[in-house]
């Protein structure tokens, strides 16, 4: 599993291939639940994935792209094909926003 990370504030973004090709997971850090409030999120986004486990990046390291393609139904996608395909992304609409909340 490789993936970049790219800045696209206030979200990092990052953009994953090989085996998890085509998946983007965004995430933001609040300093408090206020700022948490105040985020927008875009509307192309799918799903807050903050508490789901097999999003993290230790599963994900462990995640077969069959895993990938079964876990992308749940969320609502249908991919066109098990093919793997490089993802032509650009900075843009955002896949899997994931919220994260810095500790006190």
């Amino acid at each position: 599993m490789t993936k970049t990370r790219y800045s696209v504030p206030p979200f990092g973004v990052d953009v994953f291939t090989g085996n998890l090709a085509g998946l983007l997971i965004a995430e933001i850090e609040f300093e408090n639940g206020e700022e948490e409030k105040q985020c927008q999120i875009p509307p192309d986004v799918i799903a807050e994935v903050t508490a789901d486990p097999r999003l993290s990046g230790g599963r994900l390291a462990l995640t077969k792209r069959n895993g990938l393609l079964a876990l992308l139904v749940e969320f609502g996608l249908k991919p066109a094909s098990n093919r793997l395909t490089r993802p032509s992304w650009r900075p843009g609409p955002l896949l899997h926003p994931a919220k994260i909340r810095r500790p006190p």
